[in-house]
This record gives C-alpha cells, sequence and structure tokens, in this order.
C-alpha cells in the first residue's frame, strides 16, 4: 500500500488529519450508542417521566440536521480548519456538561448540542478530506473512517453497559 500523497497545506500531518478525523467522527456516533444501556436509568436519576427516554436520541439526531444549512456556507466564508475545531470544541463541552446536569431539560438540551457534532462531521469533515488529499487517497482515508466508525453501534451499547456496572459499583 502506498503512503498517501495528500496536500496538505493548512491541516499539518498527512497522518495527524485523518487520525483527529477517525476521533471526532467515532466519539461523535459512540455518543449514541453508548448511552443507550443506561438512558432508562439517566431519566430515572433525574426524576423524569420513563416516557421521555426515546427523546434522547431523537434530541441528538434533531441536533445533527439543526446546522447543516449553516456550516457549509460558514466553513467557505471562514475556513474549515476553524469550522471543525470549533465543532470538537462544542462536542467536547456537550460531553462535560452531561456529568453536571441536574434536571431533564438541562439532559435534553446537552444531548441536542452533542447531536450538532455530527453536523460538522458530515457538513465540513468529509468536505476537508476531499479536498486535503487527491482523489484516491480520499477515497481510501473515507473507506478507513467509515470501517472504523461502523464499529461504534457494537462496541457503544457494550462499553455502556460496563460504564453502567462500574459507575453502579461505585456509587452504590
Amino acid at each position: 500500500m502506498k503512503p498517501f500523497t495528500g496536500r496538505l497545506n493548512r491541516y499539518g500531518s498527512v497522518l495527524l488529519f485523518p487520525l483527529a478525523m477517525v476521533i471526532y467522527d467515532f466519539s461523535a456516533y459512540l455518543t449514541t450508542d453508548l448511552i443507550q444501556p443506561g438512558i432508562i436509568h439517566i431519566i430515572r436519576e433525574l426524576q423524569a417521566d420513563i416516557t421521555l427516554a426515546p427523546a434522547s436520541v431523537s434530541l441528538y439526531m434533531a441536533g445533527g440536521l439543526a446546522l447543516q444549512w449553516l456550516l457549509g456556507p460558514l466553513s467557505d466564508r471562514i475556513g474549515r480548519r476553524p469550522v471543525l475545531l470549533t465543532g470538537a470544541m462544542i462536542f467536547a463541552l456537550a460531553c462535560l456538561g452531561m456529568m453536571f446536569v441536574t434536571t431533564i431539560e438541562q439532559y435534553f438540551i446537552a444531548r441536542f448540542i452533542q447531536g450538532t457534532s455530527i453536523c460538522f462531521i458530515s457538513t465540513v469533515g468529509y468536505v476537508s478530506i476531499q479536498e486535503a488529499f487527491d482523489e484516491k487517497d480520499s477515497i481510501r482515508i473515507m473507506a478507513a473512517l467509515t470501517s472504523i466508525v461502523l464499529l461504534a453501534p457494537v462496541i457503544g451499547p457494550l462499553a455502556g453497559a460496563g460504564l453502567m456496572s462500574f459507575m453502579h459499583c461505585e456509587f452504590n
């Protein structure tokens, strides 16, 4: 397999950018599946009606749709890198914020904001890969990225169940 020959003038190392995209993309999709085993527990912990549990996933997906109309033109105007970095920062802050929610409303807002990270990846991230690498290399990177991200639905619920059992042991 021939090494990548990408034209990375603004993105840094030939390997660093695709690796960062893999981590960002995998993390964004993992948050959908990681939380599944614990949704009922979280809803109960927040003393909310159990019928609100599906809204957690729905709001995450709604967040994934919310900003797509804005991010393409914005990244054309100010550049792909600042938009991607802003998206990663918003995602990290939303994940951190999840640790401090005390009401169901705060939880749903944090889930929606987490979901917006998908917008940044799908609207700006994939285009950045296509622009930074020649056609053959960008296809290889996107194939590898997709293959890794497809593991999230398998790893997420297992890791979430393990995390829930660990947290249950720690706090009870």
